[in-house]
């Protein structure tokens, strides 16, 4: 009698720690192992195309240029890419290696852009574009890059993508570069700037 009532209490035992673990498990299984915060770019995404895209390091990021109360010329330095978290704005000559974007602004109109006022990036004319791909086909296609362009030619919806092309057709820095405002007599300049990582 004794090890009947004993073979009984392990066996409920045994039944109800295996069910117990089982449901420990089942629920472990569901769970996501914990992730370190993120210290690079985020994730590259797949596009219509199937392919991943570049990760996107800055969306719309806004630029104001200009001052309508200079009173000499003067020069600003944009810099974007991916040796930076967001496009800014600075009026220090470029150091050795550095490839911003130069815009000069003059008393009563006068000023000009260069997408890329220095290589190895360079400047096209875009439309329509809306991701990394199609600024990086646009480049690849162009006959020629961007000289500066008169504040006077640009008007609000303009697009231009500013990147690094190679001979291997891999492609680096690529920004989209979207003209907000634009006011020549003032001197003014606001942009949107999207930019993406090294290409995939």
């Amino acid at each position: 009698m004794k090890r009947a009532l004993i073979a009984t209490v392990l066996t409920a035992s045994t039944v109800t720690l295996a069910t117990a673990c089982s449901s420990h498990d089942t629920g472990a299984s569901r769970q996501s192992p914990p992730t370190r915060p993120a210290t690079t770019s985020p994730t590259p995404t797949a596009t219509a195309s199937g392919g991943p895209d570049a990760p996107l390091m800055y969306r719309d990021a806004p630029i104001n240029l200009g001052s309508a109360t200079s009173e000499s010329c003067t020069k600003q330095y944009v810099y974007f890419g991916t040796s930076y978290a967001k496009p800014y704005v600075s009026t220090d000559m470029p150091q050795p290696g550095d490839s911003p974007m130069l815009f000069r602004s003059c008393p009563g109109g006068g000023g000009n852009v260069s997408f890329a006022a220095d290589g190895p990036r360079y400047g096209y004319r875009a439309s329509g574009v809306r991701d990394q791909r199609g600024c990086v086909k646009l480049a690849k296609a162009a006959r020629a890059q961007l000289a500066e362009i008169p504040l006077s030619d640009l008007s609000p919806g303009q697009q231009f993508c500013v990147l690094s092309l190679y001979d291997g057709g891999d492609a680096v820095d690529v920004d989209l570069v979207t003209v907000q405002r634009v006011s020549p007599a003032a001197g003014t300049l606001t942009l949107a700037v999207t930019g993406w990582g090294d290409d995939l």
